[in-house]
């Protein structure tokens, strides 16, 4: 065999993987083949091989590794232990188990229900095939996960009855399925609305709704034959439950929540009605100034520029003659005035506007067909302006 093969075999450390990866990785020539080896000339001694492996040595570092010495036992602290206190922040953000929640399966089905739009036949059918497929710890009844209520409490009120499903109970039912700000902000909604034309029987719901939002959810109802009697005991258990909430506040799943009433949305009848005061058609039944009407086959306001309404006014009767007694929402912490708007679908929409439309439609000599026509264009084309410019 050549001499200087034999040199270069002698000196080269075994050929394993690792070596062999990294003296490729540290060598600037172009590998070794044996061919090469073969007809390499004989100046290349073992002197100049050895030097070129000590370098390679001295670079890894080997001379500090004791290849008699065994391998002890390396404890999880020292093996993972770094320098790096930003790599341990990013790892506490990622297992920080106080910042996990819980996942709920029994409550997910339960939230999903409430979502999804399928019969209580249909959920406890899948209920039992969850439970075949290994789930034994759900329930087989959806009612038993959505606790449903087994007794509905109602009580008198003459001179019908009452059922007030609560306000916290319809908010908790919205916080299952999605977030709301810990401080939520509602509207409320009364009005009566009768079940069928063929029936005196009639409904007067209590409504809330969340400011910014489009669907409202029930608070409570009330059933009879007329309107409540007694606005005392109609807004008692409605009046009690917002109070509580209102400066208490109420508990979900760790967080804390306050409600804030915004307004009272009514119609003019059902606005008289929960103030306590007199109608739209009596003589002092403005709910926005302290005019007195006057008799033209009917009541009307003819007078301007006086007085407003304030809530300081309304709370102190300074004009006694509005006033039919004491109502409830005094109690609360709201403007008697201001957060009892006008309702502008009756006022507006249903009220002037429809009047004007048949006005100039059944007015005498009617509008011809071109006329209605480009009334009914010109409509068209308000609705299409900006008036926020």
């Amino acid at each position: 065999m050549d001499s200087t093969l034999e040199s270069n075999l002698s000196i080269r450390p075994e050929p394993d993987t690792e070596s062999h990866a990294l003296e490729l990785l540290f060598s600037t020539a172009e590998p070794t083949t044996s061919d090469d080896l073969a007809s390499s000339s004989s100046d290349h001694n073992s002197t100049d091989n050895n030097q070129e492996y000590n370098l390679f040595r001295s670079t890894l570092n080997f001379e500090d590794i004791d290849p008699t010495a065994e391998f002890s036992e390396v404890s999880d602290e020292n093996f993972y232990e770094c320098d790096s206190s930003e790599d341990d922040d990013d790892y506490n953000d990622f297992h920080d188990d106080d910042n996990v929640e819980e996942f709920n399966f029994e409550q997910a089905l339960g939230d999903w229900y409430h979502n999804s739009n399928v019969t209580r036949e249909q959920m406890n059918n899948l209920l039992s095939i969850l439970i075949r497929a290994g789930h034994d710890d759900l329930h087989r009844d959806i009612r038993s996960i959505v606790e449903t209520p087994k007794k509905t409490i109602i009580t008198p009120c003459s001179p019908g009855e009452y059922y007030h499903r609560g306000l916290q109970n319809a908010l908790v039912n919205i916080l299952k399925s999605r977030k709301l700000p810990s401080k939520i902000v509602i509207d409320i909604n009364i009005d009566g609305l009768p079940i069928s034309k063929s029936s005196k029987r009639t409904l007067w719901p209590i409504q809330g709704l969340i400011f910014g939002e489009l669907t409202p959810f029930v608070i409570g109802v009330y059933h009879g034959f007329k309107k409540p009697s007694s606005i005392e005991d109609y807004l008692r258990p409605f009046i009690n439950e917002y109070k509580n909430l209102r400066s208490e506040g109420f508990n979900f799943r760790e967080n804390s929540y306050k409600v804030k009433l915004r307004c009272v949305i009514c119609d003019s009848p059902a606005r008289s009605f929960c103030s306590n005061t007199k109608q739209f058609n009596g003589y002092f039944g403005c709910s926005k100034c302290v005019v007195e009407g006057s008799w033209r086959k009917k009541v009307v306001f003819l007078e301007a520029n006086l007085t407003l309404r304030t809530n300081e006014s309304f709370r102190n009767r300074s004009q006694p003659e509005h006033h039919l007694g004491y109502s409830p929402f005094e109690e609360l912490e709201i403007d008697m005035v201001d957060q009892f708007p006008i309702d502008y679908m009756h006022t507006a929409l249903l009220g002037v506007t429809k009047m004007l439309i048949k006005l100039w439609i059944n007015f005498k000599p009617r509008f011809s067909y071109n006329q209605t026509e480009t009334l009914s264009e010109n409509f068209l084309n308000l609705s299409k302006i900006d008036w926020n410019m």
